[in-house]
């Protein structure tokens, strides 16, 4: 969902509508997959909006246990950034501006900076200890 978000700034242009899908593999016995697609407040091309937006709509069809083949994001009702008229363009001023702030450093340093919703797994290591940033008696003593 962030490169959406990137694509859609780079290009000048703005999106109303969101689709998500997830499937299991089409040649498995009792088949599952799920879609749902909802609309924005205003539209948009931030990152966090459209981020926050997903993960609703993920955590919403997603089912645990299950072996997913495929899963994606589609958006519609996209629009040119200058034709669109809003009320509330004052309202995302802020959030414009911390995105392209970003967007600037992410091109500068090459995507060094995430959003902090974003959804990474993370392996731990297994000889990390439970506490490795806050507390110094758990780290372990290399010789």
């Amino acid at each position: 969902s962030i490169e959406i978000g990137k694509s859609l700034r780079s290009e000048g242009l703005l999106v109303n509508n969101i689709y998500v899908f997830i499937a299991e593999n089409r040649m498995r016995k009792g088949y599952f997959s799920s879609e749902l697609s909802d609309s924005f407040a205003q539209h948009t091309n931030l990152d966090t909006e459209i981020s926050q937006k997903v993960g609703e709509m993920f955590d919403h069809i997603f089912r645990d246990g299950m072996k997913y083949k495929r899963a994606g994001v589609l958006v519609s009702g996209i629009i040119k950034e200058s034709e669109y008229v809003s009320l509330f363009k004052k309202d995302n001023l802020k959030k414009e501006l911390a995105q392209k702030a970003v967007d600037m450093v992410n091109n500068k340093y090459r995507g060094k900076v995430k959003l902090a919703s974003t959804r990474l797994s993370i392996e731990k290591s297994p000889l990390q200890s439970g506490s490795y940033t806050t507390d110094w008696n758990q780290l372990y003593l290399v010789f």
